[in-house]
């Protein structure tokens, strides 16, 4: 490799040589007498590898000019910024600490091939053999009761989310210049007026008695999402040979393992938020239909993926799913959460067509508390569970993995219930692509 970078440094300055001797051919005077071709000592610009500037000097007998000197070209270079603010030169005949295979092929040579992980073609449908990660499974013993979803919405009105300041602000009447995402979940809460009716009741008994006055003291913000940038170092999660993992999740089937469960004959929706340092995605998963003890249902995955829903996306960091199940109780419950956060995303842009995915950054959360508060008097609350998928699995998840969630407890005195979300996940990785 290094006799592959420095030949046509050596090639160049050889060719300087040869051009300078052409040009320093002896002029014939008036008298018939020679005359020098340079001024010893004279020096002149000249060209090295990559169209950089060396010096050449005009030999000591005057005849011509020497040798291209390429070893100061490295002062003569302009500095690029490399990652952190780091100067990088490029091309020094160096590969140093602000340079790599991509960013200066030509001190470091070409990068060795991906083997790690499927290039990003076809990669919408998961591979057919997927790899168990039990280290990824989690379970949920019990409910979640009533009490933990008015816990949760009181943490978030003391807290004064980001979310919660946007529902907040929604619930108000309209001031000029709120953002976009402001009006749509207001138009959204109009829509529903039942369940919007429901949603004030349950923030006021979770600490939230005016609307008017909390957005006042907390004003809606938003913030940007980072996006990371590969620069020089290894890509978040990845190497720099194949870049960063790109991944899709979703939920493949619902099962109803257990013979004494009490759901038998229920109705399942799940909703999902996926976080991570590229951004939110939402994902409502449903409803199934009647599941009998034993039963399951498989999900196509255009319904239930919940990360990756527009296409193969890399996370930039872990990834934090939240899963809440629930129970259907009435016929209006899953339309009413459809209708008024699916459609208020899909006023607010960044939609995923059809279904009821899209994909938001940093208003995620509002789902959450809107599905919190009908919860406490609607639907039966099956499952509340988080779950980190950690950066150093990323990878291997690109070549097919599959895990489960699991709710399960008691349904009587004499027996037990068990349900469970199965989880796929793929991707691929190709450098450069975020």
């Amino acid at each position: 490799m290094m006799l592959r970078r420095f030949l046509p440094l050596g090639f160049l300055a050889l060719t300087g040589t040869f051009t300078a001797c052409g040009s320093s051919d002896t002029t014939t005077g008036a008298g018939g007498g020679s005359s020098q071709a340079c001024v010893p000592g004279h020096q002149t610009s000249c060209k090295c590898f990559g169209d950089i500037d060396g010096t050449q000097a005009c030999l000591a007998d005057g005849s011509g000019f020497g040798s291209c000197n390429c070893d100061t070209m490295s002062t003569n270079v302009t500095a690029s910024s490399g990652a952190g603010g780091a100067p990088s030169l490029c091309p020094n005949s160096v590969c140093d600490d602000t340079e790599n295979c991509h960013t200066c092929e030509v001190d470091c040579g070409v990068c060795e091939p991906c083997d790690i992980a499927p290039k990003c073609d076809n990669v919408t449908i998961p591979p057919a053999m997927l790899t168990p990660l039990p280290q990824l499974n989690v379970t949920m013993e019990g409910r979640v009761p009533r009490e933990e979803d008015l816990a949760r919405l009181t943490k978030w009105v003391s807290d004064a989310t980001p979310a919660m300041r946007l529902v907040a602000a929604a619930l108000d009447k309209p001031l000029a210049g709120e953002p976009a995402e402001v009006k749509a979940f207001r138009q959204a809460f109009a829509d529903s007026p039942q369940d919007t009716k429901l949603v004030r009741a349950q923030l006021v008994r979770a600490g939230l008695t005016s609307v008017a006055e909390y957005r006042t003291k907390f004003p809606v913000v938003t913030t940007p999402v980072p996006v990371p940038s590969l620069g020089d170092a290894d890509p978040p999660g990845g190497t720099l040979e194949c870049g960063a993992p790109l991944l899709r999740i979703g939920i493949s089937e619902v099962k109803v393992p257990n013979k004494d469960s009490y759901l038998g004959g229920d109705t399942i929706y799940c909703l999902t938020q996926a976080e991570a340092a590229t951004g939110g995605e939402i994902r409502i998963v449903g409803p199934t239909g009647a599941l009998s003890d034993g039963g399951s249902q498989t999900l196509s995955i255009s319904s239930g993926i919940l990360w990756g829903q527009k296409k193969e996306t890399t996370p930039g960091g872990t990834i934090q799913i939240t899963y809440d199940c629930f129970s259907q109780k009435d016929t209006d419950g899953y339309k009413s959460l459809v209708d008024g956060i699916g459609q208020a995303a899909m006023n607010a842009g960044n939609v995923v067509p059809g279904d009821a995915g899209y994909v938001l950054s940093g208003i995620g959360a509002v789902s959450g508390i809107v599905s919190g508060a009908l919860g406490l008097v609607k639907d039966l609350h099956l499952l509340n569970k988080q779950q980190t998928i950690p950066l150093d699995t990323q990878m291997q998840i690109t070549n097919g993995a599959t895990w489960t969630v699991t709710s399960k407890g008691a349904s009587s005195p004499f027996g037990t219930y068990e349900w469970q979300l199965v989880i796929k996940a793929w991707g691929c990785a190709e450098y450069g692509t975020l």
